[in-house]
């Protein structure tokens, strides 16, 4: 995605108090800040858009991936921390880490050991 750096003032006043406080480094620099911090920490990139006369950003928490993890599994029927790697990208760590605390809260079943551990939903 490609952005085109067009800065408008939309609230002088709020440009004001947040100049006088010095809440602004440099106009026009916030989307892409806030772009390069989402990549750096590995969030999903924001989603920028202008309704109307309002600009709307969406930010996302990494910490959702929960639930992509669960519709994964519960689409797959069963995974191995492999699968979830080749689809997500995610760290082994990261996904081990998820998958305790899913089985932790009843949420998903493990069976096997070694290689041969897989993840299926807890049909309980």
């Amino acid at each position: 995605m490609t952005w085109v750096k067009v800065s408008e003032i939309r609230n002088r006043l709020i440009v004001k108090i947040f100049r006088e406080y010095r809440f602004i480094e440099q106009l026009g620099s916030g989307i892409n800040r806030i772009i390069d911090t989402a990549k750096r920490s590995g969030h999903p990139l924001p989603i920028f858009e202008e309704v109307g006369n309002y600009f709307k950003a969406t930010l996302f928490n990494r910490s959702d991936n929960k639930d992509e993890l669960i519709n994964f599994i519960y689409e797959q029927g069963e995974i191995a921390i492999a699968d979830v790697i080749t689809m997500f990208g995610w760290h082994r760590n990261t996904i081990a880490k998820k998958l305790k605390q899913l089985e932790q809260k009843g949420y998903v079943v493990k069976t096997g050991k070694g290689p041969s551990v897989r993840y299926r939903i807890n049909h309980k």
